[in-house]
């Protein structure tokens, strides 16, 4: 049997494909029972494995984290996000670094939220 990591590490990047202004991330939880099952928060109808039909009864909640200060974007900007999950605590610790860079190039502030 695997086990679980105590930290894990992700990195995203993001194309902006609409002008605006980005608040922040939208966070669901997932977890790979195994290859074929798999619980989800996320609600939508495109939710894959045995959590599909659970999807829009799920207790957990769907996660806004809000930046401290808004990010104006525009088509071709990207976004990436470092994450880190800190699960060796009595409760979740999750990390996000977020860096915009503009279609030019032109690399913006680090930004950086925690949440539990």
């Amino acid at each position: 049997m695997e086990s679980i990591p105590i930290v894990v590490e992700s990195k995203l990047n993001f194309k902006v494909t609409q002008p605006g202004i980005f608040e922040g991330l939208m966070i669901h939880i997932q977890i790979d029972l195994d290859h074929e099952n798999v619980l989800s928060s996320r609600c939508s109808p495109e939710t894959q494995g045995a959590g599909a039909e659970q999807a829009d009864k799920s207790h957990w909640a769907n996660i806004f984290v809000m930046l401290s200060e808004e990010l104006e974007v525009s088509i071709g900007d990207s976004i990436s996000v470092q994450s880190t999950s800190d699960l060796d605590r009595p409760t979740p610790e999750y990390t996000f670094e977020l860096c915009h860079t503009d279609s030019s190039g032109m690399r913006g502030d680090t930004h950086r939220v925690t949440t539990h």
